[in-house]
């Protein structure tokens, strides 16, 4: 008949649990870092497509040929109009607001770039000055 096992012939279930938990205890930061990462990720692609965005609504408005008067007249305008549904990119629904400021000169014009579930708060604020030539 064969002896049993000697204590020193093998690892105990204590020291088991030990090196599983500091295993554990390494790995949780880790983890932590990762999904930060995977959030700030989806937080610059916001970011890049709402600039992107109020980019081409600048750029809509510099190339614009008329006046400041009638960019005045205008006013405040969605793009695209409320009633319609919202730019969707990257599974994402947008809204840009385009709004003179009255009683500047060169007109001051901002462009505000919204995610379409949260009208109140934009993500991206461009300014421009507009001068008559």
């Amino acid at each position: 008949m064969k002896a049993f096992r000697t204590a020193e012939s093998g690892f105990t279930y204590i020291e088991m649990l030990v090196v599983i938990s500091l295993m554990a205890l390494c790995f949780v930061p880790l983890l932590q870092m990762f999904t930060q990462s995977v959030s700030e990720v989806s937080q610059y692609t916001e970011v890049g497509i709402a600039t992107q965005l109020g980019r081409n609504a600048m750029e809509h408005i510099k190339n614009y040929r008329g006046s400041k008067s009638q960019l005045m007249r205008m006013g405040e305008a969605w793009e695209p109009p409320v009633d319609k549904p919202p730019i969707e990119l990257n599974d994402m629904k947008w809204r840009i607001l385009r709004r003179p400021v009255s009683g500047t000169d060169p007109l001051e014009m901002h462009i505000e770039v919204f995610r379409a579930e949260n009208l109140k708060k934009p993500l991206i604020d461009f300014v421009t000055l507009l001068e008559d030539l």
